[in-house]
């Protein structure tokens, strides 16, 4: 009698271990023939058998195999964006099943490469989630979708650069910049990250990080000429010449028919006083662009100026018999730079008619010129103007 109830006590092990192995089997062949709602419902009873017998006998613990399948099948449930698994939650299922599977350890029923295999397709789903949420205005949703993305995939850019995106778009300026400081640990190749960082430490008041950015960007993408005009942005701020004139020139180099580049170019000249220069600077601007107002603008200053500095000089001179000739003389040569200023007013005039400095400069020249007629018709419109 004892003989047989040893032999039944075998036999009820045996079907119990049989019944739960052959749950899980039936979970991966269905899961194999994508009848997932099927799969789900076997490997839940897979892992409903094993609870059970754990609780029997503690020694036996549930098989990690069990939550591997069950994250996986969960995963693929998550797919689905109508509202059949709403209430379940799948993708918070399959992520919890991850982590048990990691703390449960190895098993025979899969391999390691599976296992990473697994997380990625975890974070491609999350993504593509958090797409869906953000093309339907749930930027809260999308955000906590790409967050836990990017904690499976910590090495995919893209995960951190849609967390920035949305996260700006929801106003969380830590969690933006995070997402943005990450990408440049990452030295990701796209000036939209160190526009965005070099920003954000500019309204912050941090101008020591926001130039780290700026030439760690340039430094990462060299011709990318939106980051240098960051870095030429913040080199006037700082009135900082001689850095900002290496920054134009090398902005040159990479767009050598840029004619905005060469104006620029000369108004720093222009500004350290180096006006030689200026002038050969605006002159390859209107070389490249002869409708360039700003360059036509500051020659025809260029011009002017020098006109008054000779009037200047020559106010110096005392009034006499004997100095009269020299004045006539040097009156009609400084007359003659006033003339040189007028086309290139004139012609800026003519690509903006509206330019009130410009209006304000004719009216000025032809009044020194004794051209009174025409000085009057530019105040005109400079008055209708104002």
């Amino acid at each position: 009698m004892k003989r047989l109830v040893l032999l039944s006590s075998i036999l009820f092990l045996f079907t119990t271990v049989y019944g739960q192995t052959a749950e899980l089997a039936a979970a991966k062949n269905s899961f194999y023939i994508a009848q997932l709602d099927v799969a789900k419902t076997n490997i839940d009873k897979a892992e409903t058998i094993s609870i059970d017998r754990f609780q029997k006998n503690p020694k036996r613990p549930i098989d990690s195999e069990i939550y591997f399948w069950k994250s996986k099948i969960y995963t693929e449930l998550g797919i689905d964006t109508t509202d059949k698994y709403k209430e379940l939650n799948p993708l918070s299922i399959a992520v919890e099943y991850y982590a048990k599977t990691k703390a449960a350890g190895p098993s025979k029923g899969f391999l390691e490469a599976e296992l990473d295999e697994l997380s990625g397709r975890i974070a491609d789903i999350l993504g593509y989630r958090g797409g869906v949420a953000y093309q339907n205005d749930d930027y809260e949703g999308s955000l906590n979708f790409f967050l836990i993305s990017s904690e499976f995939l910590p090495s995919d850019t893209s995960n951190y650069l849609n967390i920035a995106v949305v996260a700006n778009r929801l106003e969380k300026k830590d969690v933006t910049l995070k997402a943005l400081e990450k990408l440049k640990e990452m030295s990701y190749k796209d000036p939209f990250v160190y526009f965005q960082l070099a920003t954000f430490y500019k309204e912050a008041g941090d101008n020591d990080k926001r130039l780290e950015v700026i030439k760690f960007g340039r430094k990462l993408l060299p011709s990318n000429t939106d980051i240098l005009d960051l870095e030429i942005g913040y080199y006037v701020e700082m009135n900082n010449t001689d850095e900002l004139l290496s920054s134009i020139k090398s902005a040159i180099d990479l767009n050598p028919n840029d004619s905005e580049l060469y104006l620029n170019l000369g108004i720093i000249y222009e500004k350290t006083n180096n006006l030689a220069d200026a002038e050969k600077a605006y002159k390859k601007s209107l070389e490249l662009d002869e409708t360039n107002v700003g360059a036509l603008y500051n020659m025809g200053v260029l011009v002017y100026n020098r006109a008054v500095e000779m009037v200047t000089e020559t106010n110096k001179l005392p009034v006499n018999s004997k100095t009269l000739p020299q004045i006539r003389k040097l009156e009609e040569e400084y007359n003659k730079v006033f003339r040189q200023s007028l086309p290139y007013f004139e012609k800026a005039l003519q690509y903006d008619p509206s330019e009130k400095s410009t209006l304000m400069a004719l009216s000025e020249v032809c009044t020194r010129l004794k051209m009174y007629d025409k000085a009057e018709q530019y105040r005109t419109l400079l008055n209708a103007i104002k």
